[in-house]
């Protein structure tokens, strides 16, 4: 852990042990979102309830992070601290996940890039501990 992870943990309150949180990966294809392991159309501002299919596909789409061993503190901090979309907030299953929103295969959260593909998951191709 870097002494920045260290400050930002303190800084945020919590603790430099690990902090995890489960990610709903959707990919955003010529403006349709659909969830990583599925083909459903996702609409995140529905506050209505979902169809079993469409909430299996999204349950099917979720990966848990963590920091420091996945990414840094900041990236599970700025998404923990994101509202969530009423899609989510309307199902007891997702209220407490948030959703990750992935352009070729691709998304920014705090400067860090993150990457996912079906052969190895979610990951940065950043050296997110350049120090160790």
């Amino acid at each position: 852990m870097t002494v920045e992870d260290d400050d930002l943990a303190a800084y945020l309150g919590a603790s430099t042990e690990q902090e995890t949180l489960e990610l709903v990966l959707l990919r955003r294809d010529a403006g349709r979102l659909t969830p990583a392991a599925g083909d459903a159309a996702i609409d995140l501002d529905s506050p209505h309830g979902l169809d079993p299919r469409v909430l299996a596909e999204l349950l099917d789409s979720t990966v848990t992070v963590s920091a420091p061993e996945d990414v840094p503190y900041k990236v599970i901090y700025a998404l923990r601290t994101a509202a969530p979309p009423p899609l989510f907030r309307a199902s007891s299953w997702l209220y407490r996940r948030r959703p990750l929103i992935l352009t070729g295969g691709e998304a920014m959260v705090e400067g860090v890039r993150l990457r996912y593909s079906t052969e190895t998951g979610l990951w940065t191709p950043d050296d997110i501990h350049p120090d160790g």
